[in-house]
C-alpha cells in the first residue's frame, strides 16, 4: 500500500509540475492558489512521512534489543531500598555476633548492680549533697543526669536492636542472589548504583514509548497525505 502510495504521489507531482502552466490557463485564479496550497501541504506532509519512516526503521533496528534490557532491569522490581542491601546483608552475616554485643551494651548499663547506670546513680545523689554549695558542681550533676537519660536510651534501643536481629540463612541467601543480579547488571551499563540502573530503566521506557508514538503519528500522516491526495484529483 505503502509503495502504491508512493507511486501514486510522484506521478501526480510529475503530472502536476508539467500540467501547471495549462491549469493556469484554465481555471479562475481563487481555485489556482487553493490548488496550489493543497499540494504544497501535501509536499510537506509526504515529506515529513517520509522522515518519520525512516526515524521508525532506525528504532524498530534496536525495539528487540532495547525491550529486552528493559525488561531484564525491570524484572528486579528494583527501589530505592536496594541501595542499602549490602548493609542489609552484611548485618545478617554478623547476626549472632551483633545480638550477643548488643545485648551485653543493655546488660553493662542497667542490668545488675554494678551496672554503669547504677553507679552514674550513686554518683548523682553524692553530687546533689553538695550541688548547692557552688553552681559549678550543679553543672556537674546536671552533666552526669543527662549521661544517665542518654544511657537508658542506648540501653534500651540496642536491646530492642539485638530483639530484632535474626540469624536467617533463607533470607541471607535471597539477598545475595538479588545483589548479584544487581551488580551484573552494574557491570552491563557500566554504573555503580541502583539510582542510575533505575534511570536507565526509565530512558528505555521512553525510548519503547517514543516508538509506538511514532507508529501513530505515521497513521495520522498517512489518512491527510491521502485525503489531500484526493482532493488534487
Amino acid at each position: 500500500m505503502v509503495d502504491i502510495q508512493s507511486q501514486n504521489s510522484s506521478l501526480l507531482m510529475t503530472q502536476n509540475e508539467a500540467q501547471l502552466s495549462l491549469v493556469d490557463s484554465l481555471i479562475p485564479e481563487e481555485l489556482l492558489i487553493e490548488y496550489r496550497n493543497i499540494f504544497e501541504i501535501h509536499r510537506t506532509k509526504e515529506s515529513e512521512l517520509k522522515s518519520l519512516k525512516r526515524k521508525k526503521l532506525e528504532f524498530e533496528k534496536d525495539r528487540d534489543y532495547n525491550e529486552f534490557l528493559f525488561n531484564e532491569i525491570h524484572s528486579l522490581n528494583l527501589n530505592t531500598a536496594d541501595e542499602t542491601i549490602e548493609d542489609e546483608i552484611a548485618k545478617l552475616s554478623q547476626a549472632e555476633t551483633i545480638q550477643q554485643v548488643l545485648f551485653k551494651v543493655n546488660s553493662l548499663i542497667e542490668e545488675n548492680e554494678q551496672s554503669i547506670r547504677n553507679i552514674l546513680r550513686e554518683i548523682s545523689r553524692d553530687l546533689q549533697s553538695i550541688s548547692s554549695i557552688s553552681k559549678q558542681y550543679e553543672d556537674i550533676l546536671q552533666r552526669i543526669e543527662s549521661c544517665i537519660i542518654e544511657l537508658s536510651d542506648i540501653a534500651s534501643e540496642s536491646f530492642q536492636i539485638a530483639e530484632n536481629t535474626d540469624d536467617n540463612p533463607q533470607f541471607l541467601h535471597q539477598l545475595n542472589e538479588r545483589l548479584g543480579e544487581i551488580h551484573r547488571l552494574q557491570r552491563k551499563h557500566q554504573v555503580e548504583s541502583v539510582s542510575e540502573l533505575l534511570n536507565i530503566q526509565e530512558q528505555l521506557d521512553q525510548k519503547l514509548n517514543q516508538n509506538d508514538l511514532i507508529s501513530s503519528e505515521i497513521e495520522e500522516l498517512e489518512a491527510d497525505v491521502d485525503q489531500l491526495f484526493i482532493q488534487l484529483t
